[in-house]
């Protein structure tokens, strides 16, 4: 049974995420394509696939790799945090907004729009930042 520390752990390396993210935006993927892309040795690349397999995030077929839904559910995920680094220094100074805590919700909100660009970000603060 996967758990999240097994998940992270396979989603800790960078060539899994690559081919995670290449498999997420293009269609028709075989092996070939993905080992000359990211120039793996053998070994590297039938590990990453194994491991994508193994732990249901990538299917093949017809010698042709996809996404499966848990592997679309976790990308999808990953776009969320890549969102979050992106916005690192605007959430530090959500954070020193919030540790005030002298400003009406509709402000806190005002703020967020004006400073965090990410659309999932601001819904996700909204939530635990203007509520709270």
């Amino acid at each position: 049974m996967l758990d999240t520390d097994q998940l992270l752990r396979i989603l800790s390396d960078k060539g899994i995420l690559e081919i995670l993210d290449f498999l997420a935006n293009n269609t028709g993927v075989r092996s070939q394509t993905l080992r000359d892309k990211f120039g793996f040795s053998i070994k590297q690349y039938y590990s990453r696939i194994h491991k994508l397999m193994e732990y249901g995030l990538v299917n093949r077929k017809s010698r042709v790799f996809t996404l499966t839904s848990f592997g679309i559910v976790v990308y999808q995920n990953k776009r969320r945090i890549d969102a979050a680094i992106r916005e690192y220094s605007n959430l530090k100074a959500i954070d020193a907004i919030k540790a005030t805590n002298k400003l009406a919700p509709e402000i806190r909100e005002k703020v967020i729009d004006n400073i965090v660009t990410d659309d999932d970000v601001k819904t996700t603060l909204r939530t635990f930042v203007v509520d709270a």
